[in-house]
């Protein structure tokens, strides 16, 4: 059983580097976005920034599923 729980949590580690690297390309998306569009940043790059709030509550609902799931 420890076993299963050292894998459960390495998987779950795993899983959440690889949301904060997609979370931080987005990031350096708007970023790129903003320097490029200047003033009109605000209507071009609307669908970037509409992106983020998405991964970050993808995040807060996989841990809240992992934590349930561990208990």
């Amino acid at each position: 059983d420890h076993m299963a729980f050292v894998k459960a949590r390495s998987d779950f580690v795993k899983a959440q580097l690889v949301r904060t690297e997609e979370i931080n390309f987005v990031r350096e998306k708007m970023k790129w976005c903003y320097r490029r569009e200047g003033v009109n940043h605000l209507q071009n790059c609307r669908d970037i920034t509409l992106q983020v709030p998405l991964h970050i509550l993808l995040v807060m609902v996989v841990e809240a599923l992992w934590v349930a799931d561990m208990s």
